[in-house]
C-alpha cells in the first residue's frame, strides 16, 4: 500500500471516529498511540509511522507538545529498527529538545539512551557511552527503575563491543536484577539473550545456550515476535559454533520465517545471510550463494552498509580457493559500492588478506587478475594492486616488459604502500635471489 493510501485511510478513520464514538481530539491522540504502538509491536513500521505522524499532527494542533516529543521519539524508534540512522537521529534531537524545556527528565532520559544507541551502531563506542551514561544519571535521580535497567543493559554491550566481557557481564546482570525486581518480562528476556550473547564470546556455548532459551520462553510467553525471532537465531548460531548445522538450520529457518511475517526486513537480511553461512559450511555452495545474494540485495536496498560490504567479504570467502576470480570480482564490486572512506578501507583491508592468502599460496594465475580491481576513493592502491598484477604476469610468462612495469608502478606508491608490497612479496623475493 502506498503512502498516500495509508494517509487517507487513517484520515477516514479518524474522521468516521469522531462522529461515530463522539470522543475528543485529545482522547484520539491517546487512540493513535496505542494504535502505532500495537502496530510497532507486530513489525508493521510503515504503518505505525503515519499513525504516529498523525499523532504530531494533533498534538501540534493542540499545542501539547510533550505529545508532539513522544511522537518524535516513537518515529525515532521506528526508524532506528530500518537502520535509517540519520532519520532517527534528528527525530531524536528534536524530542531531546522538548524534553529539556518542558523539564521532562524522563523523557530526556530515555531519547538520551536512544541517542546512545544510534552512535553505539556507528561504532562511536565513547560518544554513545556518554549518553547512556548521561541518562543512567538522570534515570537513577528520577527513581526509574526500567530507565536504568535498561540502560545498565546498554553500556554492558558497549563493553561487550569492547572486549572487556566481565564487565559488561556485570552491567547486564544488574540490569536483569532490576527487571525481574519489577516484573518487565520484555526487559528480563532482552537481558538474558545478550547475558547469552557474552558466554558465546567467551567460548561457554552450554552457558549461552541455557541464557537464550530462558529469553525465547519469555519472548514466546508475551507474545513479542520480534524477540522469538532474535532468540531462535542466537540459538541457530549457537548450535552452528557446536557444528551441529541441521539444528543450526531449523532455528534460523524460523526466525527468517518470522521476521518475513512481521516485515523486519533487516532480520530477514541477517537471517538470510546466516543460513548462507551454514549452507557454506555444509559445502553446498549454490544454495549458500542463493541465500547470501538475497541478503545483499535487502541489505543494499536498505542502505545498510557496514552489512553490505560484510556480505561481500563472505563472498570472497567462499569462493577464494576454488574461484579466487569470482572472489576478486565481489571485491571488486564492494570497493565500488563503498559509500564512505570508512566502508572502502574496511573493503580494502578485506581484499588485502586475499591478496596475502593467494601470494602465501603461489597463485599467480589468479593474481594476474588483481589490477581489475580499483577503488574509487583511494588512487594509491590501484597502483599497489597494478603492481602485484604485473609481478604476477613476470612470474608467470618471465617477460621483462611485465617486471619493468612492476617496477614503474612500485615507484608511484608511498612509503606507506611499499613497505607493505615489499613485506608481501619479500619471501617471493628472496627465495628467487638464493636461486
Amino acid at each position: 500500500m502506498s503512502r498516500n493510501n495509508y494517509n487517507n485511510e487513517i484520515d477516514v478513520f479518524i474522521n468516521e471516529f469522531l462522529e461515530k464514538e463522539n470522543i475528543t481530539k485529545e482522547e484520539l491522540l491517546d487512540l493513535l498511540e496505542a494504535t502505532g504502538n500495537t502496530f510497532v509491536e507486530r513489525g508493521h513500521y510503515d504503518l505505525a509511522g503515519e499513525y504516529f505522524e498523525k499523532f504530531i499532527a494533533i498534538g501540534k494542533e493542540l499545542n501539547r507538545i510533550e505529545d508532539v516529543a513522544s511522537g518524535l521519539s516513537n518515529l525515532g524508534k521506528i526508524a532506528y529498527v530500518r537502520k535509517d540512522l540519520k532519520k532517527a537521529e534528528s527525530s531524536y534531537i528534536e524530542a531531546l529538545r522538548i524534553y529539556r524545556e518542558i523539564e521532562d527528565r524522563q523523557g530526556e532520559a530515555d531519547t538520551l539512551g536512544n541517542i546512545g544507541l544510534i552512535y553505539s551502531d556507528k561504532g562511536e563506542l565513547d560518544e554513545a557511552l556518554k549518553y547512556h551514561k548521561g541518562a543512567l544519571e538522570i534515570d537513577r535521580e528520577i527513581g526509574y527503575k526500567q530507565g536504568e535497567a535498561s540502560q545498565l543493559g546498554n553500556i554492558g554491550l558497549i563493553y561487550r563491543a569492547r572486549g572487556d566481557l566481565s564487565e559488561a557481564l556485570e552491567y547486564l546482570k544488574d540490569a536483569l536484577k532490576i527487571h525481574r525486581e519489577i516484573g518487565h518480562k520484555q526487559g528480563e528476556a532482552s537481558d538474558l539473550g545478550n547475558i547469552g550473547l557474552i558466554y558465546s564470546d567467551k567460548g561457554e556455548l552450554d552457558e549461552a545456550l541455557k541464557y537464550h532459551k530462558g529469553a525465547l520462553e519469555i519472548d514466546r510467553e508475551i507474545g513479542y515476535k520480534q524477540g522469538e525471532a532474535s532468540d531462535l537465531g542466537n540459538i541457530g548460531l549457537i548450535y552452528r559454533a557446536k557444528g551441529e548445522l541441521d539444528g543450526a538450520l531449523t532455528y534460523l529457518g524460523g526466525a527468517l520465517q518470522i521476521h518475513r511475517e512481521i516485515g523486519y526486513k533487516q532480520g530477514e537480511a541477517s537471517q538470510l545471510g546466516n543460513i548462507g553461512l551454514i549452507y557454506s559450511d555444509k559445502g553446498e555452495l549454490d544454495e549458500a550463494l542463493t541465500y547470501l545474494e538475497e541478503a545483499l540485495k535487502i541489505f543494499t536496498s536498505t542502505q545498510s552498509h557496514p552489512q553490505v560490504l560484510q556480505i561481500y567479504s563472505i563472498l570472497s570467502s567462499i569462493f577464494i580457493e576454488n574461484e579466487p576470480i569470482k572472489a576478486f570480482s565481489y571485491m571488486k564490486q564492494a570497493l565500488e559500492y563503498a559509500p564512505s572512506e570508512e566502508n572502502a578501507v574496511r573493503a580494502l583491508f578485506n581484499l588485502l588478506s586475499i591478496v596475502t592468502y593467494l601470494v602465501q599460496q603461489n597463485q599467480w594465475e589468479y593474481l594476474q587478475h588483481i589490477g581489475t580491481v580499483q577503488s574509487p576513493q583511494f588512487k594509491d592502491f590501484n597502483s599497489f594492486f597494478a603492481a602485484i598484477g604485473y609481478y604476477a604476469q613476470h612470474k608467470l610468462s618471465r617477460k621483462k616488459e611485465f617486471l619493468n612495469k612492476y617496477h614503474k608502478k612500485r615507484k608511484e606508491l608511498d612509503e606507506s604502500l611499499l613497505e607493505i608490497l615489499d613485506e608481501l612479496l619479500r619471501e617471493e623475493l628472496n627465495s628467487q635471489i638464493v636461486r
